[in-house]
């Protein structure tokens, strides 16, 4: 193994470490899972816009899975959390046995949810915009694919609770459910609900990237990747 694969392996490794640690510093926490964290998604966008797709797809994964286990330790997937009853699970579009919701959730919710963040690469070598504007393309790009994956994920395993939620937004709650229902209702709650934690969470990453590149435009320019 070169020295150069392994310091991207290392470089990966701490990347992943810090993400990791920066998902435990929440700004806001919602009841019913997501939050904005302390720019959690930054270090994993770094590796994949230094290194490429190929890489930050795999140094994501590697990230989504840890966020899995995480969000297993927490208590994400049990019956109570859920609101599963006697081992079955009601999506609001479909019940099924509750295990099955479990792997869905873990597969949409985490394991894709995070690895897109790895397309961010794609911006690698778009030379034809300033380091630091380059960069937030990339967090836009990667943080709203991930944001399209959890409001998949909503739709799909969360639409129960759209009733509890518009139920504690006052007079706007009231008209959504008063205007919508079925399918409709559900997609709409998981379109609100998961940008009031992933569109802060978005910007809050650009923001502090456009900085870092704007203080220290060649930051990532030295690519081992050759």
């Amino acid at each position: 193994m070169t020295n150069e694969k392994n310091r991207r392996i290392v470089e990966s490794s701490i990347m992943i470490g810090l993400s990791t640690i920066l998902s435990m510093i929440k700004v806001f926490q919602l009841p019913w899972g997501g939050s904005i964290t302390l720019c959690s998604m930054l270090p994993i966008i770094l590796i994949a816009f230094k290194y490429g797709v190929k890489w930050g797809t795999f140094t994501a994964l590697v990230y989504a899975i840890l966020q899995g286990i995480l969000g297993a330790v927490d208590g994400t997937f049990t019956m109570v959390s859920l609101g599963a009853e006697s081992g079955t699970y009601s999506s609001g579009i479909f019940i099924c046995p509750y295990w099955i919701a479990v792997i869905g959730i873990l597969f949409l919710d985490y394991i894709l949810a995070f690895t897109v963040l790895g397309i961010s690469g794609i911006f690698k070598d778009f030379r034809k915009l300033k380091p630091q504007n380059s960069f937030v393309c990339a967090v836009l790009v990667s943080g709203l694919l991930r944001y399209i994956v959890h409001v998949i994920s909503g739709f799909i395993f969360f639409g129960t609770f759209a009733s509890w939620f518009f139920g504690e937004t006052g007079a706007f709650g009231e008209y959504m459910m008063s205007s919508f229902n079925g399918n409709l209702l559900y997609i709409l709650y998981s379109i609100i609900y998961n940008a009031s934690f992933m569109i802060p969470e978005i910007i809050i990453t650009a923001f502090v990237g456009y900085i870092m590149f704007k203080i220290k435009p060649n930051l990532v320019a030295k690519s081992y990747s050759r």
